[in-house]
């Protein structure tokens, strides 16, 4: 039997070439477009909800201010004061003021004075009457995206997050596997690919599992759903693969020196236990 030190030394001496591809592409660009895709169904769906779904409430920052009337008073900050100024003011805020009017009673619907999208009427939620947060005693991300249209628009936008994640979760673990190849004797780079192993399948899991979040109303149980703990496993898990994707990205790039901005490698994962601590 060969011991594990003639094992080292043999491939110590007979070192096989490193693996070069001629062409290659930066999978980088899967994980910064599904983190995109991300932030904008979230956006999307806080400004559904905040619209159709919730109704006002000026503590939680949820109003029904049209969008032009914010614009409005997002332009106006800039001008100089002055008489000259307030007459354009007043002549601009009425003008908004005569459009917003005009645009509601547009949409109001015999004398009900509501909304109609998808056969509801709009807004038909206070927030503080729901589970969530009743739960946790604020307004979580789960409450924007946990009503139509605003589910309706989350699980739209949904595919363009999960689908270039996988395919970047995929490319990162043959990466991986490369770098332990080309380098068989660094021990961190073994624990990266041992790891990589155990991360990818479990994140490509989870992630092609989130849409559970969406079918899981966390109002309702069974037959119709099952409540809100089978609408938050699907979200803590997805939260848990994000840490589980930042560990392995860290690791990777403490094996391959290419840490960005000069960040120490004490910090890169003192920046991966931070993020634990805060998704749990």
């Amino acid at each position: 039997m060969t011991t594990d030190s003639e094992k080292k030394t043999f491939l110590a001496k007979n070192q096989p070439p490193a693996i070069e591809l001629d062409k290659t592409i930066c999978i980088e660009w899967f994980r910064l477009g599904s983190f995109i895709a991300l932030a904008s169904l979230f956006v999307a769906a806080k400004i559904f909800s905040s619209k159709f779904v919730f109704y006002p409430d000026e503590d939680l920052g949820i109003g029904s201010r049209s969008l032009l009337s914010s614009l409005t008073d997002k332009v106006t900050s800039f001008l100089p004061e002055g008489e000259e100024s307030g007459r354009f003011l007043s002549s601009l805020r009425g003008a908004v003021a005569s459009a917003t009017a005009t645009g509601e009673e547009g949409r109001n619907l015999g004398d009900t004075g509501s909304f109609v999208l998808f056969g509801q009427e709009h807004p038909y939620i206070n927030m503080r009457e729901t589970v969530i947060f009743k739960t946790f005693g604020l307004p979580h991300t789960c409450s924007y995206i946990d009503f139509n249209p605003a589910k309706e628009i989350g699980a739209i936008l949904l595919p363009l997050f999960s689908f270039p994640m996988t395919v970047f979760l995929i490319l990162a673990h043959y990466r991986n596997q490369l770098v332990y190849v080309n380098d068989p004797q660094n021990e961190e780079a073994k624990s990266l690919y041992k790891f990589s192993r155990f991360a990818t399948y479990f994140s490509v899991i989870v992630i092609q599992l989130t849409h559970l979040w969406f079918v899981n109303d966390p109002q309702e149980s069974y037959p119709k759903a099952v409540g809100f703990v089978g609408h938050y496993i699907p979200y803590a898990l997805f939260q848990t693969a994000l840490v589980v994707i930042a560990m392995m990205q860290v690791k990777y790039d403490i094996v391959t020196k290419s840490i960005p901005y000069g960040v120490s490698k004490g910090m890169a994962r003192f920046y991966v236990v931070y993020l634990g601590i805060l998704t749990f």
